[in-house]
């Protein structure tokens, strides 16, 4: 809970002090806001956009519907939210076998990733919990190599019953 509040007032306080930066997240919230007023994401996101953006959204439908509910908030309640949610599962998931493994909360990736509002820590907290092993389908690249490191059945089992459900509402 604790990094979940402090990723959270970091990405708050870094947008505070920069309001005109763009994190990795915005593009993904674009499109989730525009899926509630029936708008193609696709169309909507990209340099020729309504959402100006440098490349076309390359995320698949399934990611934006996980960001879906952050679509109904502001720009930075949806990051807040995002970054908070995203770094407290991996802490939480990094703490189930002791504390020594939360030192990575320290490292300049975790930080960066938190300050960018990117999906690594989420897919990384999908990778160590099964329960959000569905996660893997918001970028398929990265999912196959969660895919690989699972050992698990049941976790494989909740990561393709969960990404088949994505995949399937995506269409």
């Amino acid at each position: 809970l604790g990094t979940a509040i402090a990723a959270g007032l970091y990405v708050w306080a870094y947008a505070r002090a920069n309001p005109d930066f763009v994190s990795d997240f915005d593009q993904v919230w674009a499109a989730a806001r525009g899926l509630w007023t029936g708008r193609d994401p696709y169309k909507l996101v990209g340099p020729r956009g309504a959402f100006l953006w440098k490349w076309p959204l390359y995320y698949p439908l399934p990611a934006i519907l996980i960001a879906s509910p952050l679509g109904l908030l502001p720009l930075i309640a949806a990051r807040v939210t995002f970054a908070a949610i995203s770094a407290g599962s991996l802490a939480y998931a990094l703490s189930r076998d002791g504390y020594a493994r939360l030192l990575s909360l320290l490292s300049i990736s975790f930080v960066t990733a938190v300050e960018l509002v990117q999906w690594s820590p989420l897919l990384t907290a999908g990778m160590l919990l099964p329960s959000l092993a569905w996660t893997a389908v918001a970028k398929p690249n990265l999912g196959a190599a969660m895919a690989a490191y699972w050992s698990s059945r049941p976790t494989v089992i909740v990561m393709a019953i969960g990404s088949a459900a994505l995949v399937a509402v995506s269409f």
